[in-house]
């Protein structure tokens, strides 16, 4: 299946003004979830210097996304009964602003094993926000959406892993990161507030098209969306292999902590220009995930060559222009194949085999790592080649209609 071609500027559905109520809320605001780049740079190392090994920080990510995947379930259940907007936000309360608020109050490894676990339940919220968001959007708004939103959060995150670097030389790593934890809690709840006030009184806690499960599994088959599926659990495995870069980066390579935040901003600079293209030109979406694909290999394979700053800031910068294409590029995919009626069983499937692969990958980084501190990503180069190959072969396509589901 080819995705349809992106609407040129300027043309019908391109700009939020546009847009549906609800996803013109819910980009607008997606800003506001920027605060949690503050921890993003120092989060591994964070949890390095509270007591945990490589291995056992791999396993806790393992073990999160496998609850995690159970959490998925319980979104999809929530916002069945409860609406997709009261699904949102408390999971989005219990998944990231306590885990948060705990993470700064944290006291060794017991604590962080106890947050991170809890912060599974961001899933749930995922499941919600997407199907709110993709809900009454056209086909041809979908891709432009999407970017729009990653571009909106990308932008809004640049500058400050470099406030999270100036923190953590001026007052240590254990200290700035309880305060940027408290800061990214305060602003997730903010976020929360603002949409529920802006969405709660124009029917944002509407229940989402129900589909009963078998038929929406029988029709995704029909729509064979198994290997674009396929490929986003081989792009999170190969993502999750790279858990233990900040590791890396102040341990194997000896190199400056500061060197963090600068890191993080050169590879949310690459993004946020990469998105930021993506929102005008046009393109087809398979085209699009597999030079993102590419480019994925080839930055992950720069990294585990690299021996000094200058080649690991060169491999933030290929990786960050990598993930929105590949990422972006397979969402769009997904959700042309499918019509209005399974959009939030296709959301659904698309992070269950994300978190699937994250699962995978998260639990082998630690060996990996043990094994050769440049291992995990050689690893990651040849998974990301695999994906390439599960989309070079046309062998989905999108439904010819609703009455196929």
């Amino acid at each position: 299946m080819e995705a349809e071609p992106l609407p040129a500027k300027g043309e019908a559905g391109t700009r939020p003004a546009s847009w549906p109520r609800a996803a013109r809320v819910l980009v607008l605001t997606s800003p506001l979830f920027a605060c949690t780049a503050l921890v993003g740079p120092l989060s591994i190392a964070y949890q390095h210097a509270l007591g945990l090994g490589p291995e056992a920080i791999g396993l806790l990510a393992a073990g999160s996304n496998a609850l995690g995947f159970a959490m998925l379930l319980v979104g999809g259940w929530a916002a069945q009964r409860w609406g997709r907007l009261a699904t949102m936000s408390l999971f989005d309360v219990l998944g990231f602003v306590v885990p948060f608020a705990w993470l700064a109050l944290a006291r060794g490894p017991e604590d962080v094993v106890a947050a991170s676990l809890l912060g599974a339940a961001g899933q749930a919220a995922n499941v919600a926000y997407g199907a709110l968001l993709m809900a009454d959007l056209g086909e041809g708004q979908r891709p432009r959406v999407l970017a729009w939103e990653h571009l909106l959060l990308a932008g809004a995150s640049a500058a400050l892993p470099l406030l999270t670097s100036r923190l953590a030389a001026e007052q240590g790593l254990l200290p700035a990161g309880r305060l940027l934890y408290l800061a990214a809690a305060g602003g997730v709840l903010l976020m929360v507030l603002v949409r529920v006030a802006l969405l709660r009184s124009r029917g944002g806690w509407t229940a989402p098209i129900r589909v009963p499960l078998r038929e929406a599994l029988r029709a995704l088959r029909s729509a064979r969306t198994g290997p674009v599926l396929l490929c986003g659990a081989l792009l999170a495995a190969g993502g999750a292999l790279g858990l233990l870069t900040q590791v890396r980066i102040t341990e194997a390579l000896r190199l400056d902590p500061a060197l963090l935040g600068l890191f993080a901003s050169v590879m949310t600079a690459a993004d946020l220009a990469a998105t930021a293209l993506l929102a005008r030109v046009r393109a087809r979406a398979r085209a699009i995930a597999l030079l993102g694909l590419l480019l994925a290999a080839l930055g992950v394979g720069l990294f585990a060559v690299a021996g000094g700053a200058t080649l690991v800031l060169l491999s933030a910068a290929i990786v960050g222009i990598a993930g929105p294409l590949a990422g972006l590029g397979t969402g769009a995919l997904l959700h042309d194949a499918v019509p209005e009626a399974l959009r939030d069983h296709a959301s659904t499937a698309q992070l269950a085999a994300r978190t699937i692969g994250t699962f995978v990958g998260s639990a082998l980084s630690g060996a990996l790592y043990a094994l050769d501190p440049a291992m995990p990503w050689w690893c990651a180069a040849g998974v990301f080649a695999l994906a390439m190959v599960s989309l070079a072969p046309a062998r989905f396509m999108p439904m010819k209609g609703e009455a196929d589901a």
